[in-house]
């Protein structure tokens, strides 16, 4: 199992309410130096603005698309170079930092999220949901996940295209998350789904999204969305990078999400045990059209 718990997170504020930014960036593919400098001045920016938790996108080192370079770039968890860097990033800044790098594990590649503080490695999530092309780049990941547990805050994780899987985001949420992280190269071309998906994930678990989208255009000609925000509990956007690079900040508070699960008992409501034999009749065969 790859999610873990690395270190009990606890922040120089105790995480009671916390400020978080989502950082949106434009990558060169394969330009590792360009790209880490890059997100580490945003960082700082957000660190800058009070940021106790800063997101970055998905392949934020590497850029999205490598030309069937993956392997080159890929390094493991824990270890590896791209975590390294964000260790030692989130330990300059005193920040704690979630984004995506290449996994390589006993010869295989995955997508990966990974969220450090400056103590170290706190967790690790594998795409599940691979879109496209990504089938012929990546081994999906065969673990739902487990929040990390930050004190007040219990902090899931989830990967681009798995914004419109509304069962990892439920799972997370069931098992304690109140903040969800999504780190994407979503494209500009389904950027309504980014918008109706994110804001859907808030509302119908009563939980903080920070949703962080590339920008720009690779060489290839793929066009990310952009459009990283940071989402209520109730489906509200609290702030958002609408277009070219930058970073939006917000602050996250523990009793917004207690208000919006009592407005709307989702969870409370939620026939888990009748939910969970249709699920497992669906997989036994039973019940598929």
């Amino acid at each position: 199992m790859i999610t873990q718990i690395i270190y009990q997170h606890k922040n120089r504020k105790g995480m009671g309410n916390m400020i978080a930014a989502v950082i949106q960036m434009n990558c060169e593919p394969g330009n590792i130096r360009k790209n880490v400098a890059a997100a580490r001045d945003f960082i700082r920016k957000a660190a800058d603005k009070g940021a106790e938790w800063a997101v970055l996108p998905e392949l934020f080192q590497t850029g999205y698309l490598l030309g069937g370079r993956d392997r080159e770039y890929a390094g493991p968890v824990p270890g590896g170079e791209a975590l390294c860097w964000m260790e030692e990033t989130a330990r300059e800044f005193g920040i704690m930092l979630t984004g995506g790098i290449i996994e390589e594990q006993g010869g295989k590649l995955y997508d990966t999220a990974v969220t450090v503080s400056q103590h170290g490695l706190l967790g690790a999530y594998r795409k599940i949901h691979l879109w496209g092309g990504e089938k012929e780049r990546f081994t999906p990941g065969n673990d739902t996940g487990t929040p990390m547990d930050c004190g007040n805050w219990k902090i899931g994780m989830q990967i681009c295209y798995e914004a419109g899987f509304p069962e990892g985001a439920r799972l997370q949420v069931l098992k304690g998350a109140n903040a969800l992280a999504y780190v994407a190269a979503f494209g500009a071309a389904r950027a309504e789904v980014w918008d109706l998906a994110t804001r859907a994930r808030a509302l119908e678990n009563g939980c903080y999204v920070l949703a962080s989208d590339r920008c720009g255009t690779e060489p290839c000609g793929t066009k990310f969305a952009g459009r990283s925000r940071i989402v209520a509990p109730d489906g509200t956007i609290l702030a958002q990078v609408e277009e070219g690079e930058g970073i939006a900040v917000a602050k996250l508070e523990l009793s917004n999400i207690q208000q919006q699960r009592a407005v709307l008992p989702y969870l409370k409501d939620l026939r888990t045990d009748l939910i969970a034999a249709a699920w497992q009749k669906w997989a036994n065969g039973s019940e598929r059209g």
